[in-house]
């Protein structure tokens, strides 16, 4: 019988997983309302911040396609393929070439290179403010000059 590094079997670790993924679905959900609201509460069409309302809109249907998906693999492992699946339930969640085990590990995968790409045009911003806000001129300037200088010497037909 294949289990989790607890001892736990797999379909029982399925079962709680997919509870709390539920719970946390909620949750999601919640968020999901609350950030659509505080975006579109008394502002036009115009005013709302489209790139943020199109994050907060990818990331919420990613994860109800990765609640569907869990859903849908649990009710395949315990109930269409119970007698049917070689090694009963257990093998079935053990078995990481299902497709329902695929989706989900690609919606895992979406959900994280957004989350990332958030994160990362977060900092960028901020750095970049940082950057602007306590830049000196004179540095600038010789930076400037220097980069144009290398330029200049570095692509120029004429050579003495």
């Amino acid at each position: 019988m294949a289990s989790t590094g607890t001892g736990i079997p797999l379909d029982a670790a399925a079962i709680i997983s997919t509870v709390l993924e539920g719970i946390l679905y909620g949750l999601s959900v919640f968020m999901f309302i609350g950030t659509i609201c505080t975006f579109t509460y008394k502002k036009r069409m115009r005013d709302v911040n489209r790139p943020v309302a199109a994050v907060a809109v990818s990331l919420f249907l990613l994860s109800t396609t990765h609640m569907v998906v869990d859903i849908i693999r649990i009710e395949e492992g315990l109930v269409k393929y119970r007698n049917t699946f070689p090694g009963g339930p257990v093998a079935f969640f053990a078995d990481d070439t299902q497709e329902t085990y695929v989706i989900k590990s690609a919606v895992i995968v979406m959900q994280t290179l957004l989350g990332d790409g958030v994160v990362v045009g977060a900092n960028f911003t901020c750095e970049l403010e940082t950057l602007m806000a306590y830049r000196n001129p004179l540095s600038d300037k010789r930076f400037i000059d220097v980069t144009s200088f290398g330029n200049l010497s570095g692509s120029s037909s004429y050579h003495a």
